[in-house]
C-alpha cells in the first residue's frame, strides 16, 4: 500500500479580492496529490462561503474553518480527480 501524501501548502490572500480566491485554489491545488492538505489564510469577510461552495464543486473536503479578528483560515484535503 502506498502511503498518504501529507503535503502542507499554504495560501495567503490577505488584502486580495474574493474574486482571486477561487482562481488562486485551482492553480494552488493542480498539482497536488490525493490527500495533501491546503491552507487558505484572507481578509475577506465573504470567503467562508466562497471556500466551502469552491470545495464542494470540486469535491475537496474542508476539514476546518474559522475566524478571528477579521482574518479568515481555512483547512482543506485536496480529492485528486
Amino acid at each position: 500500500m502506498a502511503p498518504t501524501p501529507s503535503c502542507y501548502l499554504t495560501v495567503d490572500l490577505t488584502g486580495h479580492p474574493l474574486e482571486e480566491i477561487t482562481p488562486t485554489l485551482d492553480n494552488a491545488t493542480a498539482d497536488m496529490q490525493d490527500g495533501q492538505e491546503l491552507a487558505v489564510v484572507t481578509s475577506d469577510s465573504n470567503a467562508s462561503l466562497d471556500v466551502a461552495t469552491w470545495c464542494r464543486q470540486r469535491h475537496h473536503e474542508l476539514t476546518h474553518s474559522s475566524v478571528k479578528a477579521g482574518v479568515y483560515r481555512a483547512q482543506i484535503r485536496v480529492r485528486a480527480s
